[in-house]
């Protein structure tokens, strides 16, 4: 998980697309990332270690209730991008 949390520090600003296609890029603040766009999410690190820990997933709608801006987080642990190793 370290790698993974280093790798969306590192790719702060990039472009990413959730499973719809939709853009999006996000900022770093604190212990979160700030989804930039239509639909301001704060997600923190903890939720999407959350969701890794649940493991893969087939999309988005599979999360429990409970994480925090689903569309996005599915779309970061699901780009070669941020889950190599």
């Amino acid at each position: 998980m370290e790698q993974i949390v280093l790798n969306i520090q590192n790719l702060e600003g990039e472009v990413f697309y959730t499973k719809r296609r939709i853009a999006f890029k996000y900022v770093i603040i604190g212990n979160a990332i700030q989804i930039v766009g239509n639909r301001p999410y704060l997600i923190t690190f903890q939720n999407i270690q959350n969701a890794f820990i649940l493991g893969p997933v087939v999309g988005p709608g599979a999360y429990p209730n409970n994480i925090i801006g689903p569309s996005y987080v599915w779309a970061l642990l699901n780009d070669p991008r941020i889950i190599q190793e």
